[in-house]
Order: structure tokens, then sequence, then C-alpha cells
């Protein structure tokens, strides 16, 4: 899936140094739930256990050809059409590129795996990516508690349906594309 300069592509295990280098940043760190510093070993076990799962797809987001964010989708239910995501972009990424990561990762959810519900999780205190979800069109679901780093933190459940995807796209296309 592409627009303009920005696309997306599959994760490749020559992608996996600078997805864990992103992922250890401290911007990327602390929105987690896992903030520790991620070792070698151990972002190679878990490759090497979600690289094989038919229930997961793993991104590169691209600007100009030059990586610069991550998505994944998750927990995918092919028979209802539903699953998880997340993402988060490369330190220093300029703005505007997470809500184009967000919009092609909704395209890609919707038109291309054909997914009809798409889910994800955001601690509360990450109060802008709320917002831009909710600026795409997710509504939150519900709020819950869970121990994070040692810490009780509020988490937030969010969910858009393709429907509501293909309405509020047609408002968002031209804003971030210009077309």
């Amino acid at each position: 899936m592409s627009n303009t300069t920005c696309s997306l592509r599959r994760v490749t295990q020559d992608d996996l140094g600078l997805i864990l280098e992103w992922r250890n940043s401290e911007t990327v760190r602390s929105k987690m739930y896992t903030s520790h510093i991620i070792s070698e070993a151990e972002h190679a076990n878990w490759w090497s256990k979600v690289s094989v799962q038919t229930d997961f797809v793993a991104y590169l987001f691209e600007d100009s050809m030059k990586p610069t964010g991550f998505l994944s989708f998750s927990d995918i239910d092919w028979q209802c059409k539903q699953c998880n995501w997340g993402c988060y972009v490369a330190p220093g990424s300029k703005i505007g590129i997470g809500a184009k990561l967000e919009f092609l990762a909704l395209d890609e959810a919707f038109f291309q795996l054909g997914m009809k519900v798409l889910m994800c999780e955001v601690l509360a205190l990450n109060s802008s990516v709320i917002t831009m979800h909710k600026h795409f069109g997710f509504e939150v679901h519900s709020r819950s508690q869970r121990i994070v780093s040692g810490v009780e933190q509020e988490i937030v459940q969010m969910g858009i349906e393709s429907e509501s995807w293909s309405l509020q796209r047609v408002l968002l296309v031209d804003r971030l594309w210009g077309t």
C-alpha cells in the first residue's frame, strides 16, 4: 500500500536492528507495556515467534523510501475479520508522519487485509495518540487498569469499523495527501 511518497512494506529480517533501535528509544519505550531496554536476543526471540504466526503481520512505514515507522496487526481473526494493531514512528520523525502512518495502516487493515473491525490499546498518559485515533474515527470502547513497569496505569481500549473508516477517510485524504 502506498500514497504519494509514503508506503508500507512487510518487515524482513534485515529490518530488525532498526526496529529494535526505535523500540528501545525513550520516546517509544515510555509509551509501551514493556518499557525496559530490549536485548538483541529478546528481540530476535520475539521475531522468531511472531514472524511465523498466521495471526500477525508487521510492516515498515517509509517516507520517500526511508523507513520512519513500524506497525503490526496482531490477534488477527480471519473469520470474524477483526484484529488489534499497534505502531510507533522513528524518534525525531517530522511532524505529521504518525498521521500518515495511521492513514496507510487503516487502509491496509480494511482494504487489503479485509478486516471489519480494528482495535487498539493506548496508555491513557499518551493523550496525543488517543486524540489522533479519535480524529481518524476510533471510538473509546472501555478503560481498564494494568500494571506497567510496576506502576498501575490506565489503559484506553479503542476501535474502529471499516464503514466508519470509509467515511472518515474521505475527510482526511486531502488534508494529509493534498490530492
